[in-house]
């Protein structure tokens, strides 16, 4: 069986990290370039969910005032706003390109919103200069979360956009198996963040080398054959196992597991993953994207199809009947998921907002399709074919 996802490392890119593990380098020479070119700017700590706080430790907004978000996203990040005594206020999201619209953002501001977080969703990524010009009219604060979407090379903020959140967790693009960067306008902001990271307890060595040795096993497990027996020894319990055994920090809304600094040896892999990046294999995943969306342009539509880049790594397609196409998938040969970790956002009682409708809708109904390098075009072609059908057999009975 093809499984869901695998794990975006190398066994070569594991031993490095164990290496810089076992070596006594401190974290100072682990904080090497991330391969940004502007390293008085970029952050590197231990999640976006830890960057984010410091975002918002550092902009200290009273109390009670309202930060606008993309209305889908991990309930943590939801959290953390709401830990700083603030409050989230959800942005319904339109299924083209994954954003909410202008005028969904215009509508939302109040005298008391401060900030305007937008997250790039299922590996969409569009401008956001529109989004941009009206934080700057409005005075407000943007970040941009590419938590889902990372095209290989961290961009830095302009204008009103005060930061860039990107994951490097186990799931994510170019992994290292943990680890996030935050990309900053101003260099004074990143030394500000830096301070108070610095307050931070360090996790050790050997919880990296833990973590390490975790993910090495999941690696082993993702390919096709233990995949395909574990799956059918575990059946209805092989979902939520593998769920829970990918996440990358649990769900907890502890601050105290978010506000801590990350080993060496994970910066240290983290910057040699990126130092690694090619150019061609984002495009040639991009190509592939491009070629699975068109084979399925006409059974089911695919959120975010408009978005001016997209670098799939689920492959996200809407589906009649989500149960019934994962069934018919799964007898195929090809795992596949629902939402998640993810959630919509419900709307603050004091606004009276009808909630984020599209949002929730597209939740429901969404499947993620595997999608990865391993995966040969044989084998893209033969899981179209079975999501075509399962869509047809959909359509025919509900004639």
């Amino acid at each position: 069986m093809w499984a869901r996802k695998r794990i975006d490392i190398g066994w070569g890119d594991l031993c490095y990290g164990a290496l810089k593990s076992l070596s006594r380098s401190s974290a100072r020479d682990a904080e090497i370039d991330v391969g940004s070119g502007s390293n008085d700017r970029a952050v590197p700590c231990l999640s976006v969910r830890t960057g984010f706080d410091l975002l918002l430790k550092h902009c200290a907004f009273q109390p009670g005032s309202e930060v606008l978000m993309s209305a889908v996203n991990i309930e943590g990040m939801f959290r953390i706003v709401e830990a700083h005594g603030l409050v989230p206020v959800p942005l319904d999201i339109e299924h083209d390109r994954l954003l909410p619209s202008l005028d969904e953002v215009r509508n939302g501001i109040t005298p008391l919103t401060k900030m305007l977080v937008i997250a790039h969703l299922f590996g969409a990524d569009s401008d956001l200069d529109a989004f941009n010009r009206l934080c700057a009219e409005q005075d407000l604060v943007l970040v941009e979360d590419h938590s889902q979407s990372f095209a290989g090379a961290l961009r830095f903020p302009q204008g009103a956009c005060l930061a860039h959140l990107y994951s490097f967790g186990s799931i994510k693009t170019a992994t290292a198996l943990g680890g996030a960067v935050v990309t900053l306008r101003q260099p004074e902001t990143a030394r500000a963040l830096q301070k108070i990271e610095a307050m931070y307890p360090a996790l050790s060595r050997s919880w990296f080398l833990r973590r390490i040795l975790k993910y090495s096993f999941l690696k082993l497990l993702a390919y096709r054959l233990p995949y395909g027996l574990m799956m059918r020894v575990l059946r209805t319990h092989a979902d939520a196992l593998v769920s829970r055994l990918a996440r990358g920090f649990g769900s907890s809304t502890d601050l105290r597991r978010i506000r801590r600094r990350p080993p060496p040896g994970m910066i240290a892999l983290l910057a040699y993953r990126l130092r690694g990046l090619r150019g061609d294999q984002f495009e040639q995943a991009r190509a592939r994207g491009r070629w699975l969306r068109s084979r399925l342009a006409d059974v089911s539509s695919i959120p975010g199809a408009a978005a001016e880049t997209h670098e799939y790594t689920l492959f996200p397609v809407m589906a009649k009947d989500p149960r019934h196409l994962m069934r018919r998938l799964a007898a195929a040969g090809f795992d596949s998921t629902m939402r998640g970790s993810l959630v919509v956002l419900p709307a603050p009682a004091h606004r009276g907002q009808a909630g984020a409708k599209c949002a929730q809708g597209m939740l429901e109904r969404i499947v993620f399709l595997p999608f990865y390098d391993d995966m040969p075009a044989r084998e893209l072609a033969r899981m179209a074919d079975v999501v075509r059908g399962a869509e047809r057999s959909c359509r025919s009975t509900a004639a």
